[in-house]
């Protein structure tokens, strides 16, 4: 993890700053949805939370830090006990942190050597784990491979945008998207596959820069080793940079009509390979999401209806039924991916940075004037450049 922009990591920091620490009494959570090969059931466990996100972290993301100093034999009691009350038999196991299964300071390898034991037990047909591309080491992947020898299995990535001026304006990733094809490579020589996580949403850019970002990033991830590409349109969570813009009236909920604009593009020859993810709220208290994905309140049951068909089938014919679909919020989605925005993103995002610093009061001048530098002269950004870079 590299810290690639100061003052977004700092705006990140005030952010969080009031952020309560998750409490044991819950060590995990579980979603489970029908998906083409059967029922996917993901399991998230908690420990004391991401690296990345304990030194700002990314602007939409807030899955929560636990208190300091988990036990790994806490975190491995919390994997088993979720396997024990699945409603169902998984398919596709999924087994995930807050941040990254292989950062071994977030999940020490004692931990991690037992929850891939209470894993092996599971008769899944896949199993995946998420980590970030640069914990994806050697090692860590001889160990995954090793302990599941004849098992398929696959690690999530999440690359959020294959554009390096984005990752690091917008996203504040702390790592570039070469990062995820060395990783990919690394994973494949073992026979492990990858799947790219795309965001659908990523602050400061204007609904159509969020659709041709996603869409160039989802053609990049497969050039450059990802088998499957998961899109995310974005909700608002709290403690988030995501949060504090759309308080601001800087940051408008993603429209689910940006999500079909974007499988749409991406066409019928890779719909076997591009998966949804959460463009709903799984979650019972309303408390975990500000504002979630939507349309309007005539057409969003229908709408989410044929999502769950997507997520099920990943038939295109249920995308082009979406395109086709009739509703006055989608002709308003329409002519607001249309509209040129006013100013270039370099300038909306400095303008941004500005009203953060003194929104926040973060007193972070230096740290601005250096990233304004880097914004208009050393990294400048066009959308030529970036959809030239996708070919490469």
């Amino acid at each position: 993890m590299r810290d690639t922009n100061p003052f977004l990591s700092a705006v990140m920091r005030k952010v969080r700053s009031g952020r309560p620490r998750l409490e044991t009494a819950e060590p995990f959570f579980t979603r489970v949805e029908p998906v083409p090969r059967g029922n996917y059931v993901e399991i998230w466990f908690l420990t004391s939370g991401c690296t990345w996100d304990a030194r700002g972290g990314c602007t939409m993301c807030n899955y929560g830090a636990g208190p300091q100093n988990i036990a790994p034999l806490f975190m491995q009691q919390a994997v088993e006990q979720a396997l024990a009350v699945l409603p169902v038999a998984p398919a596709e196991l999924m087994v995930s942190p807050s941040g990254g299964m292989l950062d071994d300071r977030e999940v020490p390898p004692k931990a991690r050597q037992g929850i891939y034991a209470a894993m092996a037990k599971s008769t899944a047909d896949l199993l995946l784990i998420e980590t970030r591309s640069e914990t994806a080491t050697e090692r860590h992947l001889d160990e995954y491979r090793a302990t599941f020898p004849h098992r398929s299995l696959a690690i999530e990535f999440g690359l959020e945008s294959a554009s390096s001026w984005i990752s690091t304006f917008c996203v504040n990733k702390g790592a570039e998207p070469d990062r995820f094809a060395a990783a990919a490579a690394a994973a494949h020589r073992r026979e492990i596959g990858v799947y790219a996580n795309v965001c659908i949403g990523t602050a400061f850019l204007s609904a159509r820069e969020s659709v041709e970002d996603a869409v160039q990033t989802a053609r990049w991830a497969f050039a450059h080793g990802g088998e499957r590409v998961v899109l995310f349109p974005l909700h608002i969570k709290r403690f988030t940079l995501l949060e504090v813009l759309h308080h601001a009236g800087l940051y408008p909920r993603v429209s689910l009509w940006s999500l079909v604009e974007c499988l749409r593009r991406l066409g019928s020859e890779n719909s076997h390979r591009v998966e949804i993810a959460w463009y709903k709220s799984y979650y019972t208290q309303k408390s975990k999401m500000t504002f979630s994905p939507t349309t309007c309140d005539i057409c969003l049951p229908t709408v989410l209806t044929l999502m769950d068909t997507y997520r099920q089938t990943q038939d295109f014919a249920v995308i082009e039924k979406l395109a086709a679909f009739s509703c006055a919020c989608h002709e308003e989605w329409r002519a607001a991916i249309e509209a040129e925005p006013s100013s270039s993103l370099p300038e909306r995002v400095l303008r941004s940075y500005e009203f953060l610093d003194d929104h926040l009061g973060v007193g972070a001048r230096d740290e601005l004037a250096s990233v304004s530098r880097r914004l208009f002269v050393e990294e400048p950004f066009t959308y030529a450049t970036w959809k030239a870079h996708d070919l490469a």
